[in-house]
């Protein structure tokens, strides 16, 4: 009598784990993915960059390089090599200790960019926020005559 209790408990139990992952990645999961790509409730929102005022919107020329968006790990070429030293300009070369602005995005340049408080993969939107920011900055420091100083 005892067995058929602890069988059917450890069935239930393994049927209720089991609609739970299958809930979680079949609905849940997509849900908060599609959520935090468009931004919309219940994403994590990235900090706001240093400014002092707006920050100005990116302008588009024919020398703007290509990009496949989303920039992720194994990434390569002029978009990432721009969005690595936006990174250094704004929070330091300590951001990317190692390779710098290199043009590859791999496991250095994904911790920077979640350690900031974004997520691992760089969509337009957020790769636009982090050049204008970049750009502001340095705007900044050379019209208070503060240039090459590091916050």
């Amino acid at each position: 009598m005892k067995a058929g209790k602890i069988i059917i408990g450890t069935a239930f139990v393994a049927a209720f784990g089991t609609s739970l992952y299958f809930l979680y990645t079949k609905l849940i999961r997509p849900e908060l993915m599609k959520r935090r790509q468009s931004g919309g409730a219940g994403s994590s929102q990235p900090p706001p960059l240093p400014s002092s005022g707006t920050v100005p919107k990116p302008t588009q020329s024919s020398s703007t390089p290509q990009i496949v968006w989303p920039l992720k790990k194994g990434s390569k070429g002029a978009g990432v090599k721009m969005l690595q030293q936006a990174l250094i300009d704004l929070y330091g070369s300590s951001i990317l200790p190692r390779y710098g602005a290199d043009g590859d995005f791999g496991s250095e340049t994904e911790s920077a960019l979640i350690s900031k408080g974004y997520l691992a993969q760089i969509f337009q939107k957020d790769f636009d926020l982090i050049i204008a920011g970049a750009k502001a900055k340095k705007e900044r420091e050379t019209s208070s005559g503060i240039t090459g100083w590091i916050s």
